[in-house]
This record gives C-alpha cells, structure tokens and sequence, in this order.
C-alpha cells in the first residue's frame, strides 16, 4: 500500500465521520422541532383555536376535487366555527366566491389520542 493511498482512505473516512454527524445533528434539531410544532398543535386544540385548510375536497360518491386553501377551511374560535368551501367556478356562490360559508357554535368536541401519538 502506497502512503497516498493510505492518506486518501483516512481523508474519505473523516468526511464520513463528518457527514454522519452532520446528519444526526439535522436529525436531532428536526426532531425537537416536530416536538414543538406538535406541542404547540395541541395546545391549540385544547384551546379551541385552530384553523383547519383543505387543498382537496372528497365529495359523498368519492370523487376528489383540488381546492385552494385560502379559501376551504374550518376555522374554530372559542366556541364559534366557521365552515367555508369554495370550488373554482365562474358562478359566484351565496358568499361571493364561489362556494357556501357557514358560521355557527362548535360543541360536543373531543379530542382522542392514539397511543403512538396520533390523533382520532
């Protein structure tokens, strides 16, 4: 074995070391993120307050249609909820958009945990 080659696999397996630890650091920070984001997420459920946006509507026979999310969501404040749908049409809807908007009181909500951490 020649001392070049000798020095090149030393120099290869120090950028492995590095790059191994570089990536477990990422790891580490993504994971204590996803451990706030989830914290905060159920901090606001507990609250009810929370915004729900939907990118994809599924209507009763199945079919799927993509939606904005700017305008189709649920929006729960404190005991008050808003529903808004709104498809992409050139008929304006009874909210002006295209789609229906309803308001109301929220009750009789429960929140079920799954034992890996998920929600029901």
């Amino acid at each position: 074995m020649y001392a070049q080659e000798s020095n090149a696999a030393i120099r290869r397996a120090d950028r492995k070391a590095e790059r191994d630890a570089e990536r477990a650091r990422l790891k580490a920070e993504e994971q204590v993120a996803d451990a706030v984001s989830y914290d905060d997420a159920v901090a606001a459920l507990k609250a009810h307050q929370f915004v729900l946006e939907a990118d994809q509507v599924m209507f009763r026979n199945g079919q799927t249609a993509f939606v904005n999310s700017n305008t189709n969501f649920v929006l729960v404040n404190q005991g008050r909820g808003t529903v808004q749908v709104a498809f992409n049409t050139v008929y304006p809807g009874p909210n002006g958009i295209g789609g229906v908007t309803v308001d109301g009181n929220s009750s009789d909500m429960k929140m079920n945990i799954f034992k890996d951490g998920g929600r029901k």
